[in-house]
């Protein structure tokens, strides 16, 4: 998708197939899938810094309210280059926690199990349509 959408609705006919699973049958609907993407995404510059407040590279999560946290369209993951920045963008508006770690295990944030460890440790962000203030997070080191 380009740089700013985002899926911000799928239906099959009444079914919300975003926060369900699709069941596909043989048969003749009226109801067709609706797919709805949003073209107010925002944009977020994120920078990790290290104990002493200077920069780090990182990888970053973005990670959605508990109301969304079952739908992984909703995330948003992305590494820094060396000067510890990068750019998340395509984001839903919506309320969430930045965490930037050392070490990101692949999709081990989906895990409501393994990120409740970390979830003190996150950022509290709302993003909002376009370009969002940056902000900055505490490095978590590896495990």
């Amino acid at each position: 998708m380009p740089r700013d959408l985002y899926l911000k609705a799928a239906r099959f006919g009444d079914d919300d197939i975003l926060e369900g699973p699709l069941r596909l049958e043989t048969r003749e609907t009226a109801n067709p899938l609706n797919v709805l993407l949003g073209s107010d995404g925002g944009s977020l510059e994120v920078v990790a810094y290290n104990g002493d407040g200077a920069p780090q590279p990182a990888q970053f999560v973005l990670v959605p309210g508990l109301s969304r946290r079952s739908r992984s369209d909703q995330y948003r993951v992305a590494a820094s280059g060396e000067d510890g920045r990068t750019t998340l963008r395509g984001i839903p508006p919506g309320s969430y926690k930045l965490f930037a770690r050392e070490d990101l295990e692949p999709n081990a944030y989906l895990n409501s199990d393994y990120l409740e460890a970390y979830e003190a440790l996150g950022v509290p962000v709302n993003i909002a349509s376009g370009n969002n203030p940056p902000i900055s997070a505490p490095l978590i080191p590896k495990n």
